[in-house]
């Protein structure tokens, strides 16, 4: 039976998604390249200073990020897919 609960466990984090981890919640984003992989920028942020992220995707560090709906991140990386994709 462990088996087959580690199995199972395996699917649900292979097949997770935004939308199924967090339905209706709103997430950090980075404006530049849509990332959700966000860290404080340093270990003040948020105490001492105001609160600023690092993008592990691609570096942007400020105070500046878009929270957002996980139905409206799709949609935004799917429009600046096809926006890369016409230039």
């Amino acid at each position: 039976m462990t088996h087959t609960k580690e199995k199972d466990i395996k699917d649900i984090q292979d097949n997770a998604t935004f939308e199924t981890v967090l339905p209706g919640k709103k997430i950090k984003v980075c404006p530049r390249c849509l990332g959700t992989r966000l860290v404080p920028s340093s270990m003040f942020s948020g105490w001492l200073t105001s609160e600023s992220f690092r993008c592990l995707d691609c570096g942007y560090t400020g105070h500046t990020f878009l929270e957002i709906d996980v139905k409206e991140l799709e949609r935004l990386k799917a429009e600046k897919k096809l926006k890369n994709e016409e230039i």
